[in-house]
């Protein structure tokens, strides 16, 4: 009989079933017979049995049925499923550079390294302790056996060493063995697979925020072209919880969607969340897998960090980061320097000369002046050093062999700085290493780093090295910053630069500047220059413009150009069906609700229906004005609700948020902190604990309530650092509040500067506040910078930041 593990064609594949199925006796009618039995929802009919045998390209049901019908031992039945999938595979087109999904090689997929021990080859992977979410009905490889019909976007999240990428990889050797992978390099690289729509391939994206940000990072475009390709193909991607949520949070009212791209591409994938804990059953099988690899015992034995973290050395590579700040001083100034970078938003390599340059700022004055001649070779030495030969703080890269162009942070380390040092204020000496060695395809992104931090000269000496290096668009981002920050002329120079540079946002985006200050003709100018070159959104702002200030001659020429512009037809297409389709959602969705309301025996008007409509809206105002003077009511209300949110999970917050609003419209402050309390101690919920410190904020117990948003801080995020600033500006203490606005701005919070501006103009502090919003804070001292002057020509790789 054939050996299936030598099939590798159609042809090949028409034999070796036409073979099997002669040597079990079986004609083509009985195969048909004998499908009926085993798959009565799913014949196969003896013409198909017949065309397998012929031209070897069978349907995955059909060879599945097949095989079965041929009562092949279960053992053999994968290597049967493995030859089809080579056999319908072989005559595809593929990407260069793509390997067998079944010859791919772990490390150079992103699976961390093991910890080494005696006698274990470093090459060979710990024995693999499958997950829960691996083989459960809605996990990882149910998923990849869907998609294998039609292709599909799988993205896995969880924090750094949880063994996302692991899972992730062990998933597709066993369900896709025979498909091709590639692993591309860059968006750019996304785009040409896109174009030579390759079937039957696995696109690897491990750490997809690399391909991510700006506009020349991965598109939603590009992944509909990849999943719209006629054979299918899979996209797998991994990403870490926080830089999840940041990118595919909505932004609040009025706020800059900066992520709306990142956004995009990550609502099309399908995220699966990998725990960082093991399950029971998963310690069990973890404790099986021990007796055969020292290495999962001895991570098992180090269970307060998790087994895949163990092995990975993380907790190690913390404590030898960690210690080497009294330690070793000056390599730990180099990780830090390095860590601070990466997020910052350096994704390339980081070279030896930025880490230089970037040191000294991480260092007393006295490690300065008794600094070794060779501090950086021993410091890079320690840096890149493996801890039991798994994972170094920072690990070397190239670009060919025997060549180091630059070192990459450690993931694990690098989520651990991120929550260490997040509200910590990076040395000069990093943001003018960044700006005069930082790679160019980074620049952009660590100058909106800088700009959302506040550094107004900071970010603009990033912007001015990302135009050098040839970023057309980073004119109207620099245009944007100093125009927010009222230097109208500063930002006009900016807008000129990406006019000529042949950006047309500017004229839009300086004639919108120029109308805010009320210089009108100014603004009819810029909005000219557009439209004159026939940008549409130029074209309706200026006619807007001429309408608004009586100038109807002007208008109604302007308007005959919008009214045939080929986009004017298109969009007011497009808004008028989209109008209809909300028309119909809302009235879809009022009779559902009405349907649902009816179906519980709810009348209109009732207190139940109040409360679900109160959900809906967050509000719960009406529900207590409709209670008002109905004391049994409000009781059985308040009992139901309380019922509810003790049932509830911490993340099923709408009853337990409602229950909390009630009980604050009717002032029963006492028992609302007393279930928080509770609450927080059974879920550690963030929501819980920044609505207690409202609370107690609301109530006059302001030290008590900033314990608690400091807690918040560290549990949800920056956006409590900004209310506890805000609440201890309420109670006048400015100076406070201040330095909290500083260290939500070096969180990278927006909100953090202009909170401090509102504060300080409030306070009747308007020459402060002018000369913050103008140029930005000087960190690390968190006080307003010093005034500063720009040249619009002037290189700023070659300045240095006051």
């Amino acid at each position: 009989m054939s050996d299936p593990s030598a099939i590798r064609t159609p042809a090949q594949l028409a034999a070796a079933l036409n073979e099997l199925r002669t040597a079990r006796g079986l004609s083509y009618a009985a195969i048909e017979k004998e499908a009926a039995r085993l798959r009565p929802s799913q014949v196969l009919p003896s013409s198909t049995a017949n065309d397998m045998t012929r031209k070897g390209r069978p349907t995955r049901a059909s060879m599945e049925t097949f095989l079965k019908i041929c009562r092949l031992p279960g053992d053999q039945i994968p290597l049967w499923m493995d030859a089809w999938q080579r056999a319908q595979t072989a005559k595809l087109g593929h990407p260069a550079g793509a390997v067998r999904v079944v010859d791919a090689s772990p490390r150079l997929l992103g699976v961390h390294a093991a910890i080494r021990v005696p006698g274990t080859a470093d090459d060979t992977p710990p024995a693999y302790v499958c997950r829960d979410v691996d083989t459960g009905e809605l996990g990882i490889r149910a998923w990849l056996r869907v998609a294998a019909r039609d292709g599909g976007f799988l993205l896995l999240v969880g924090g750094s060493c949880v063994g996302k990428t692991r899972s992730a990889f062990e998933a597709v050797q066993a369900e896709l063995a025979e498909w091709w992978l590639v692993h591309p390099v860059s968006a750019h690289d996304l785009v040409l697979l896109a174009e030579k729509r390759p079937g039957h391939t696995v696109v690897w994206l491990d750490e997809i925020q690399n391909y991510l940000g700006g506009d020349n990072g991965l598109g939603a475009s590009t992944v509909r072209a990849l999943l719209g390709t006629p054979d299918p193909i899979i996209l797998v991607g991994t990403i870490w919880p926080q830089r999840y949520a940041v990118y595919t949070a909505f932004p609040k009212p009025n706020a800059v969607d900066q992520y709306f791209r990142e956004r995009d591409v990550l609502k099309l994938a399908d995220a699966i969340f990998i725990s960082p804990q093991l399950s029971a059953a998963e310690q069990q099988r973890a404790r099986g897998a021990a007796i055969r690899d020292q290495r999962i015992r001895i991570a098992l034995d180090a269970c307060e960090h998790g087994l895949t973290r163990t092995l990975a050395a993380a907790p190690l590579l913390v404590a030898r980061w960690e210690g080497a700040e009294t330690d070793e001083p000056y390599a730990w100034a180099v990780i830090t320097a390095a860590l601070d970078a990466a997020r910052l938003g350096a994704t390339q390599p980081l070279t030896a000369k930025l880490l230089s340059s970037a040191a000294p700022g991480y260092c007393a004055s006295r490690q300065l002046a008794d600094a070794p001649t060779n501090w950086f070779r021993s410091a890079l030495a320690y840096a890149t050093q493996k801890v039991h030969g798994a994972a170094a703080a920072l690990e070397p890269e190239g670009a060919r062999m025997n060549s180091v162009t630059g070192y990459a942070v450690a993931d694990y380390l690098l989520q651990q700085s991120i929550m260490t040092r997040r509200t910590v204020a990076v040395p000069a000496s990093l943001w003018d290493a960044l700006a005069v060695h930082g790679h160019s395809c980074d620049l952009g992104v660590i100058a909106r780093a800088a700009e959302s931090r506040g550094l107004v000269r900071v970010a603009l000496n990033l912007y001015e090295a990302a135009a050098a290096s040839g970023d057309s668009s980073i004119s109207a981002e620099a245009g944007m910053m100093l125009g927010i920050a009222g230097r109208t002329d500063d930002a006009i120079s900016w807008y000129e630069r990406g006019a000529d540079a042949g950006d047309m946002s500017v004229f839009v985006l300086a004639g919108g500047m120029l109308e805010q200050v009320e210089r009108i003709d100014e603004a009819l100018v810029w909005y000219r220059r557009g439209a004159h070159l026939n940008d549409y959104q130029a074209l309706d702002e200026l006619v807007r413009l001429l309408e608004r200030t009586r100038r109807q001659d002007e208008a109604g020429y302007w308007r005959s150009r919008l009214v045939g512009h080929p986009v004017y037809a298109r969009l007011r297409a497009g808004i008028k069906n989209g109008n209809e389709q909300l028309r119909l959602f809302f009235d879809e969705s009022r009779a559902r609700e009405e349907s649902y309301y009816s179906d519980q025996g709810w009348t209109p008007g009732s207190w139940q229906v109040l409360f679900w409509k109160a959900i809906m809206r967050n509000d719960m105002t009406e529900v207590a004005s409709a209670l008002a003077g109905q004391a049994d009511l409000q009781e059985e209300y308040l009992a139901y609700l309380r019922r509810s949110s003790d049932a509830a999970g911490a993340e099923e917050c709408e009853v337990s948020r409602a229950y909390i609003d009630l009980l604050t419209i009717y002032n029963r402050v006492e028992i609302a902190e007393a279930w928080l309390r509770q609450r927080i101690d059974v879920t550690g919920a963030g929501w819980m604990i920044l609505r207690l410190a409202r609370l107690l904020g609301a109530t006059g117990r302001i030290d008590e309530a900033l314990v608690w948003y400091d807690h918040t801080s560290i549990v949800d995020g920056v956006d409590a650092m900004v209310e506890a600033a805000e609440l201890l500006g309420k109670v006048g203490r400015i100076d406070e509040a201040l330095r909290r606005f500083y260290r939500a701005s070096m969180s990278g919070c927006r909100e953090g500067l202009w909170g401090a501006v509102r504060l300080l103009r409030l306070a009747g502090r308007v020459a402060h506040a002018d000369s913050l919003q103008r140029y930005g804070w000087s960190a690390p001292t968190g006080s307003a910078a010093r005034p500063w002057q720009i040249s619009v020509h002037e290189i700023a790789r070659t300045q240095a930041t006051p």
